[in-house]
């Protein structure tokens, strides 16, 4: 049975395609992925269009979205037409002959294609097929999973010439489709608990919604929300990635779990949000105000980039990864019985130039150059945690923290090197004459 779809035509390059309006429940039926083709099995790497489907974040992240949101949205899918037996577009012009003026050009691109025999592909978007199938079929559940089959999708329908040129296609259309920066999805979500509250800290009148003029006159946030490094130069004090960090960190010591998209899909409640933002604006206050270099630096941002310099005792904390550091091993010694008055004091009498001795091996590689990665950053917060609270941590616990230390330092306890020994933690901070 042929298929007849109304649709307006066009051409890109050399390529015609064909713009639709497809019901989800008829797309999910007549579409298949790439693997669904009788030759697909026997087809060698460079005839397989396209990727392996990820069946984990179709079930994890795509069907939640489409069955939890009521604001869902897609865009258009491209669907190759593989050996059809026809394919023939009849305009408007032809099916209802002399159209008046104002439509003539009109109905030259807008009419029905036919297509019958061959094969619907899905060529762009066949996690998004899927996970439609999926919920068409009864199989998925949540408050919108009735009304995704009813929702209208744009269907961009394009013929197989050869396997060279869908190739091609498929290619560019995955690698000019940029994806959206940490930082932009952070700035955007309206979905996302964490992104919202580290928006909120960098509001006017917040912790972090502070402003400087530069040398050009335009105002820049000190917040850089671009991108996650910040230049040696700048006047910025941090990064929004790392901000948002700290709120997840904030809020799982506060017993607030799943605030992201992947564990609500739609958005925390006011009262949620509010309860939770009023938590994190305490904790950045309370270290934006007990770190001196902080409160000075953000009084005179002209002076941000001398802080940074490695030599500079605070060096570190003018980091994002030093920041990012100082509130896990601050929320660890909290959770160890120190109170975060107490925490912060202490932190002051930390060593936290970036040459430093201590970090070497964490966060700091033997070459000066900062370790952004989640093991050197849990590391160099573990060894915080002790520096900071030594009287919370057990033997068995020290005892783990000195081999991981001594590991990333170059000794490794499972095979040593002749003559080498391991080496003692540093001393925690009250142990410093003065130091309570």
């Amino acid at each position: 049975m042929a298929l007849v779809v109304p649709c307006i035509r066009g051409r890109m390059g050399s390529t015609p395609y064909y713009e639709a309006k497809v019901p989800a429940r008829e797309l999910a039926h007549m579409v298949r992925p790439a693997e669904e083709l009788d030759a697909w099995s026997s087809w060698g790497v460079e005839e397989r269009l396209q990727r392996d489907l990820d069946r984990k974040r179709i079930q994890s992240q795509i069907v939640p979205y489409l069955t939890r949101s009521a604001d869902r949205f897609f865009g258009s899918f491209i669907v190759l037409v593989y050996q059809p037996d026809r394919f023939e577009f009849e305009p408007i012009e032809k099916l209802a002959g002399s159209l008046p003026a104002a439509y003539a050009e009109l109905g030259e691109d807008m009419g029905c294609l036919t297509i019958s025999g061959g094969d619907l592909i899905m060529l762009d978007g066949q996690h998004r097929l899927v996970a439609l199938r999926t919920i068409v079929d009864g199989d998925a559940h949540g408050e919108h999973a009735r009304k995704v089959p009813n929702d209208e999708l744009c269907v961009i329908y394009v013929r197989h010439e050869s396997n060279e040129k869908t190739r091609r296609i498929f290619n560019k259309v995955n690698r000019y489709a940029k994806q959206t920066s940490r930082g932009d999805n952070i700035i955007t979500s309206e979905d996302d608990g964490y992104a919202i509250l580290t928006r909120r800290l960098l509001a006017d009148g917040e912790p972090l919604g502070l402003w400087y003029e530069t040398n050009t006159g335009e105002r820049e946030l000190i917040v850089n929300w671009r991108s996650n490094t910040i230049p040696a130069r700048s006047r910025l004090l941090t990064t929004v990635s790392a901000v948002y960090e700290t709120v997840e960190d904030i809020l799982a010591h506060d017993f607030r779990k799943g605030f992201n998209e992947e564990g609500t899909v739609n958005r925390p409640s006011d009262e949620d949000l509010e309860s939770a933002y009023q938590t994190v604006r305490l904790w950045w206050e309370r270290v934006l105000d007990g770190v001196m270099p902080f409160q000075q630096a953000l009084a005179d941002t002209e002076s941000i980039p001398s802080y940074r310099k490695p030599n500079e005792p605070y060096s570190l904390l003018f980091k994002p990864v030093g920041q990012v550091v100082l509130f896990k091993g601050l929320i660890r010694a909290v959770g160890r019985g120190v109170n975060l008055a107490l925490a912060i004091e202490r932190a002051r009498h930390i060593d936290w130039k970036i040459n430093s001795d201590i970090w070497r091996g964490t966060i700091v590689q033997s070459s000066g150059r900062i370790n952004a990665g989640k093991a050197a950053k849990n590391l160099a917060a573990e060894l915080l945690a002790y520096l900071l609270a030594p009287e919370g941590i057990n033997q068995t616990a020290k005892a783990r923290l000195k081999k991981d230390y001594n590991k990333a330092r170059g000794y490794d306890y499972e095979d040593p090197t002749p003559g080498e020994r391991p080496q003692a933690l540093p001393d925690p901070v009250t142990k410093m004459k003065g130091v309570v």
